[in-house]
């Protein structure tokens, strides 16, 4: 009887001892980290941004460094859609927090590493996941010219001595100015995006300059043309100023003596402001 007990007693415990063992294997499992799969670019921001870089390496993320990749997939599709003719790569970021609702990410276009530009993505949380909107401002690179080029000819029409355009489009902006905008759109449908513009007219021989000042802000007022400006009526055109880069080259190395009058005005769309 007494061997019976020691046998069953034995049994019980070999049986406790494999029933832990497999316990211990299924935690096991359990707590191993998740890897993710990353491709180079999306393992490179993580490491611009990440202290643990090991984990990174390795592919064990948290869940910040999961929802960085999310906005990242949104960042480049966002892109894709908006230049489709153009490559980008994401190469730093900050993201968002407890302090603010969104990230940033800076980026290269075209494998062009002189450059870079920002992109902004808001972040609104619902129960169903985050939803994204993003802006960005890499559409003035594409645009910048084509607008010079159209208003120069709307210009001229009202001052013949208008003889140059610069533009700047530095602000973000949505989806809807790509690289496919109509620049049109800004003279003549009073579409309003964010921009600076630099005019420049020969002053030369002129009895009364200030009058072709008045005409440039006529006609950018009859048209409702949207934006920041500053008019430059000059005392001479040198010969080798062709396009506005090279006559804001020129006014910034000669200064004031260069310049007869600089006017600077704003025209804004306050259409249903109180």
């Amino acid at each position: 009887m007494k061997k019976g007990i020691k046998i069953l007693l034995t049994i019980i415990i070999i049986a406790t001892g494999l029933s832990l063992s497999a316990c211990k294997d299924m935690k096991t499992d359990e707590e191993k980290e998740e890897i993710t799969a990353m491709t180079d670019e999306q393992r490179d921001l993580l490491l611009e941004l990440s202290i643990n870089d090991e984990s990174v390496k390795e592919g064990t993320l948290s869940e910040w460094q999961i929802e960085v990749l999310r906005q990242f997939d949104y960042a480049k599709e966002y892109l894709a859609r908006k230049y489709p003719s153009h490559t980008f790569k994401i190469i730093r970021g900050c993201e968002y927090d407890i302090y603010r609702d969104y990230t940033d990410f800076s980026f290269i276009a075209d494998d062009n590493k002189e450059k870079s530009y920002d992109m902004r993505i808001d972040i609104e949380k619902k129960d169903s996941g985050n939803v994204y909107m993003a802006i960005d401002d890499y559409y003035g690179t594409l645009l910048e010219e084509k607008y010079e080029k159209e208003l120069l000819k709307v210009l001229q029409s009202s001052c013949i001595q208008c003889v140059a355009v610069k533009e700047s489009m530095k602000n973000m902006d949505g989806e809807e100015v790509g690289e496919t905008f109509d620049v049109n759109r800004i003279i003549n449908e009073g579409f309003e995006i964010t921009h600076r513009t630099r005019i420049f007219i020969n002053g030369k021989d002129e009895m009364n300059p200030s009058t072709l000042v008045d005409q440039i802000q006529d006609i950018i007022k009859e048209k409702k043309i949207y934006g920041s400006y500053i008019v430059y009526v000059l005392e001479y055109i040198p010969e080798d100023c062709i396009e506005g880069n090279d006559f804001l080259e020129y006014v910034s190395n000669e200064g004031e003596d260069s310049i007869i009058i600089r006017e600077t005005f704003q025209q804004f769309n306050h259409e249903g402001e109180e």
